[in-house]
């Protein structure tokens, strides 16, 4: 890039500029400054800055950085890598779904509930397409409703939540309409090898990642396919399929039928010889694992199916003596199966992870490491009724 950039004329110099100034300035306003992520939007504050330190939208800008803001007694103020709030409501409306009834869980699912239907993107940001934005209508974001980003895997397991909220009477089922428009968005991110991307599909060449100007994002360059938004795609779409039924068109029908069928295929691929799956937005092949089971299963594949049974013998062969799982972040560096030293006690997240998977495929052989992993569960709950914090159990 050195070499180009001595080589480049001036005047293809200044209209490269001009329109990458053209795409802050795009960002800026179709967020309300508060960009994708607290990265981009201060390396955009500077650009911005760098450009027009007189900008009328420069303090506009600077004040979204407050949007990736918290603070507390304890640390102080603090900037967050991303917001979660659609990612985890999708999940706590999940786990209220499965769990028992009571006053409490349905006033809370709700509200969650409700709010959730209200974060949904409702048609395209204008000028997307001339910035090379994705279609955003119909999916959901990591964030919340203030967060114009939509992502794939967000999107199905936002869907997948209120579908159960309304087979459990939490919440009026989502429109039609609505649900066709996640389904449709979730399509659109699948990739030519079958996998799904994050925010987009691929559309650039490998070539691209060796043009990678970070020093600490390794994949930032390209989308790739991930076990996990694959898996949850995958599953998102196997769910609307089955309780949307006619209502979903015929051609949209074929549509994802292949989708459903060639993320299987991608699944199948992606298993590793030893039985597990590699994670890549948590720790490791117990996270990837979690989601590509479920997702299989979830798509018609028995309980019995090879791929399923290499899933679950590896994971009984990782359950530690203490009834509890523990994989090291350090395997992600090179996509191995790392373990915590043994005088580690067991993570509980990635213990749940592992023992939820167990109980989605268990046969009679598996019921002894189920026993032991929700034994561990229990001993590790608090008296407020948390668990400890503990390793961190995702990354970037």
């Amino acid at each position: 890039m050195r070499a180009l950039d001595r080589v480049a004329p001036g005047l293809v110099r200044k209209k490269a500029l001009a329109r990458a100034i053209d795409h802050v300035l795009f960002e800026l306003r179709s967020t309300g400054n508060v960009c994708l992520s607290p990265v981009n939007g201060l390396l955009f504050n500077l650009a911005l800055h760098h450009h027009d330190p007189r900008h009328p939208e420069r303090d506009a800008a600077f004040r979204g950085l407050e949007y990736w803001f918290w603070e507390d007694d304890v640390e102080g103020a603090r900037i967050c890598g991303a917001r979660s709030d659609i990612w985890d409501t999708s999940f706590l409306l999940q786990a209220l779904c499965e769990g028992p009834a009571s006053s409490t869980g349905e006033a809370l699912g709700r509200s969650a509930a409700t709010w959730l239907a209200t974060a949904q993107i409702r048609g395209d940001i204008p000028g997307g397409a001339e910035h090379y934005r994705e279609p955003a209508d119909g999916g959901w974001g990591f964030a919340d409703e203030r967060h114009p980003w939509p992502v794939s895997d967000c999107t199905a397991e936002a869907l997948e939540a209120l579908i159960h909220c309304a087979d459990h009477d939490l919440a009026q089922p989502l429109p039609r309409d609505r649900q066709l428009a996640a389904v449709r968005f979730v399509l659109r991110r699948q990739n030519e090898d079958g996998g799904f991307g994050s925010y987009e599909p691929r559309r650039g060449s490998l070539v691209l990642k060796h043009f990678n100007p970070a020093e600490i994002y390794g994949n930032c360059m390209l989308e790739y396919s991930y076990t996990e938004c694959t898996a949850s795609c995958v599953r998102g779409l196997a769910l609307a399929r089955a309780r949307l039924g006619d209502a979903i068109p015929p051609g949209l029908l074929a549509d994802v039928d292949a989708a459903v069928e060639r993320g299987v295929a991608f699944l199948l691929g992606a298993q590793h010889p030893d039985g597990g799956w590699l994670g890549f937005w948590g720790i490791n092949f117990t996270y990837g694992t979690f989601f590509a089971v479920h997702a299989l299963l979830t798509a018609g594949l028995p309980r019995k199916h090879p791929a399923i049974r290499r899933a679950v013998a590896w994971l009984v062969r990782r359950q530690r003596p203490d009834g509890g799982w523990g994989e090291s972040f350090e395997g992600l560096l090179d996509g191995r199966d790392v373990q915590l030293p043994a005088h580690e006690p067991s993570l509980v997240a990635q213990t749940a992870w592992a023992v939820l998977t167990l109980m989605a495929a268990e046969t009679a052989e598996e019921a002894p490491a189920i026993e032991r992993a929700i034994a561990y569960i229990q001993a590790r709950q608090q008296p407020d009724g948390s668990w400890p914090r503990e390793r961190a159990s995702g990354v970037f």
